[in-house]
C-alpha cells in the first residue's frame, strides 16, 4: 500500500510542472526584468522533488528569497545575485541552484533571442507561504 501511495505521489510530482503550464502554487516564480521584451517560454522546469533534492542536499528548511540571473547561451539562468534572501547567508544560494535547473527557449513571444536577458527568480517555502 505504501508503494502505491509513494508511485502516485511521484507521478503527481513529475507532472506538475508541464512544460509551457504556468508554474503551480510552491513552485518558484520567474519574471523577465524587461517588461517590454516579449514573455519568455520555459521548456525545462524542475519538479518538485528535484526543488526538495536541492533543498536537502544544502540543509534548507523554511525560507523565501529572490534572485536576479541572467539567461546563458543554453537559455539556463546563470551568474545570479542575491536580491533579498531569509535566513540570510544560505537561502540565495539554494535559490540560484534552483534557477540553474529551469531552461528557457532560444527565442520569446516576439521572436528576440533569450541569451543575455535577465529574469528574477522568487520562492517561499514552509511557513512563510501564506504571508
Amino acid at each position: 500500500m505504501q508503494r502505491v501511495i509513494l508511485t502516485a505521489c511521484v507521478s503527481l510530482a513529475v507532472m506538475l510542472p508541464a512544460i509551457g503550464a504556468a508554474a503551480p502554487a510552491g513552485m518558484p516564480k520567474l519574471t523577465s526584468v524587461d517588461e517590454t521584451a516579449g514573455k519568455l517560454t520555459w521548456v525545462d522546469r524542475p519538479n518538485i522533488l528535484e526543488i526538495r533534492n536541492v533543498a536537502d542536499g544544502r540543509g534548507i528548511g523554511n525560507g523565501s528569497g529572490e534572485v536576479e540571473c541572467t539567461l546563458g547561451a543554453n537559455g539556463r539562468p546563470k551568474a545570479c545575485t542575491i536580491v533579498s534572501e531569509t535566513p540570510k547567508g544560505r537561502y540565495g544560494t539554494f535559490l540560484s541552484e534552483v534557477a540553474a535547473l529551469y531552461k528557457a527557449g532560444g527565442k520569446d513571444a516576439n521572436g528576440q533571442p533569450t541569451e543575455g536577458r535577465k529574469v528574477r527568480v522568487s520562492f517561499t517555502m514552509g511557513e512563510d507561504r501564506a504571508r
